[in-house]
């Protein structure tokens, strides 16, 4: 599955693992509405303010997300999306145009409105032969043209055209599952001709950048700070509680020491060392979400491309013992690949039910991975010979790449040698092959299981080699009933489960210190803060 474009993929994955960032109280002494003031610190200084950039560096996507909507955009709580600037969509008996009629108060922060024709020229300006940015190929996927464009193909046309000032039409490749959730991705704002080729527009001083989100630039602001104001145009207004947020960039120590003198609200960012005393402070908070750990083999290279000796891999796995031995982290143990917490963005309804996928018993397993072992020719082990495990460095710190070879070890009696390497590339020797097992991660950026199959790099691998699998896979992007799509993806899933194409291993999420008073503060499916809805109740320090 399109496995040429690989760079772009990696930078998706690496963007889809647990993000850092940390948020605290702007607190000015006499300040009446010092509870509606929020600073937030990232981990790094964002490069660039061009929504189009926003999933090139996760600092970005935050700005992204506050700063630029979409046709969509997420709930402000973070449990699904909701129309941005469309305030209503229709779709084609086929699927495969979708009609989005915009707001008539949709405007931008000078006032002038968000028309049709500013996600033309964004969307034309995306899809150009020399962007090569994340989430760019997840998009074209989708959008009729964009990949002949991003191909260099000449005279390609982007299915995409303003009817009128306040329609959009947009033309598909194939009906979307997912249709919301990517409209909302950042990189699909709209954007002002005149801004952009004015030049300038992305530099972060007041009036530089035009936006039509719920903020714009502030100009009020520290030294080494990004502040942004509540948009005074913006059309939901009166949902957005905070009235101004200042980007800061603090250290972990930094970050703890604030925490305990009431000046910080929350924090992703904390020196793990120090989480015992500060759950003891009652400062630590955590939260299981939906991203995936899970051990992916090569089932085209030995000796994982017999089936019998990636089922004894996966089998010999004590995914609760492995899911402790994450030092500093948030995660229970998995029994699949996609999290039982993924919900329909439409219903709320929970997409799966824990245990579904009880293949052997739990007090069988150990016994039927080495019986699997033996038929593939290893009996105990013997002529397999040490293999090899590609992690990163996070996998050996946290001690659970070594508590997995621990496992392997005692349950099948094979000798299992890790390969630590940095997280690019881990990711570059699992699109290129070289590896026999490996570790990955995935974060559903879209919330929807479907993009898991399509964007994950061991399903889309598997889909090119399988044709069972891939006609599963068809089956589940075709299905349009709400119950033939959800069986048709727990056969998709189940295939892969059964033929041990991955192990999951566990379900993480986030840790982070907060002091009491914060509500509001969520995340969106792809792990970036939402603080739309965040407010202060009862006094602050």
């Amino acid at each position: 599955m399109r496995l040429g474009h690989w760079m772009r993929r990696v930078a998706a994955l690496l963007l889809a693992a647990p993000l850092l960032a940390c948020l605290f109280s702007c607190r000015a002494a006499g300040d009446s509405a010092r509870h509606r003031a929020l600073t937030v610190c990232l981990g790094a200084r964002p490069a660039s303010l061009d929504p189009q950039r926003a999933f090139e560096q996760w600092e970005t996507r935050v700005f992204a997300r506050h700063l630029f909507e979409g046709l969509m955009r997420p709930n402000f709580d973070g449990s699904g999306w909701t129309g941005g600037v469309a305030e209503d969509y229709a779709l084609s008996p086929d699927g495969r145009t979708a009609t989005f009629f915009l707001r008539t108060d949709a405007v931008w922060s000078d006032g002038l409105p968000v028309v049709a024709e500013d996600f033309v020229y964004a969307w034309n300006r995306l899809f150009c032969p020399e962007c090569d940015l994340p989430y760019v190929q997840e998009a074209a996927e989708w959008l009729s043209g964009a990949q002949e464009r991003l191909d260099g193909a000449e005279g390609a046309a982007l299915g995409v055209r303003a009817v009128d000032e306040k329609t959009l039409k947009v033309e598909l490749t194939a009906p979307c599952p997912y249709l919301e959730a990517l409209m909302a991705l950042p990189i699909l704002a709209p954007l002002r001709r005149d801004q952009v080729e004015g030049g300038g527009l992305f530099g972060e001083t007041e009036g530089a950048l035009t936006t039509n989100g719920a903020y714009c630039l502030k100009p009020e602001k520290a030294e080494g700070t990004i502040a942004l104001a509540r948009s005074k145009t913006y059309w939901d207004r009166a949902s957005v509680r905070a009235e101004s947020i200042c980007f800061s960039f603090l250290s972990q120590e930094e970050a703890a020491r604030e925490t305990r003198a009431g000046r910080l609200a929350v924090s992703l960012v904390f020196p793990e060392g120090e989480q015992e005393a500060l759950a003891a402070e009652g400062l630590l908070a955590e939260a299981v979400g939906t991203g995936s750990w899970y051990v992916a083999f090569n089932t085209e290279r030995a000796p994982f491309d017999d089936p019998r000796v990636r089922q004894a891999f996966a089998l010999a796995l004590d995914a609760p013992a492995a899911a402790k031995a994450m030092q500093g982290k948030s995660a229970v143990a998995a029994d699949a690949l996609i999290s039982p917490l993924m919900r329909d963005a439409r219903t709320g309804e929970a997409f799966y039910a824990p245990g579904r996928y009880a293949l052997v018993p739990e007090g069988e397993r150990g016994e039927a991975a080495r019986r699997a072992l033996r038929q593939a020719g290893y009996p105990n082990g013997a002529g397999l010979g040490p293999v090899e495990f590609l992690v990163d460095q996070s996998d050996e710190e946290s001690g659970l790449a070594r508590a997995l070879c621990e496992q392997w070890r005692a349950a099948l009696g094979v000798e299992v040698r890790l390969v630590v390497a940095d997280r690019l590339e881990t990711v570059r020797r699992r699109w290129e092959g070289e590896f026999q097992m490996a570790r990955a991660t995935f974060a559903n950026a879209l919330g929807d299981p479907l993009y898991t199959l399509d964007a994950e790099i061991t399903m889309a691998a598997y889909e090119e080699a399988s044709e069972e699998y891939a006609a599963l896979a068809s089956r589940a992007r075709s299905a349009r009933d709400a119950q033939a799509r959800r069986e048709a993806l727990m056969g998709a899933e189940r295939f892969l489960m059964e033929n041990a194409v991955y192990a999951p291993v566990l379900f993480y999420g986030q840790r982070w210190i907060q002091a009491p008073g914060l509500r509001g503060a969520a995340f969106a499916p792809g792990g970036e803060m939402l603080l739309f809805g965040a407010r202060w109740e009862g006094d602050f320090a």
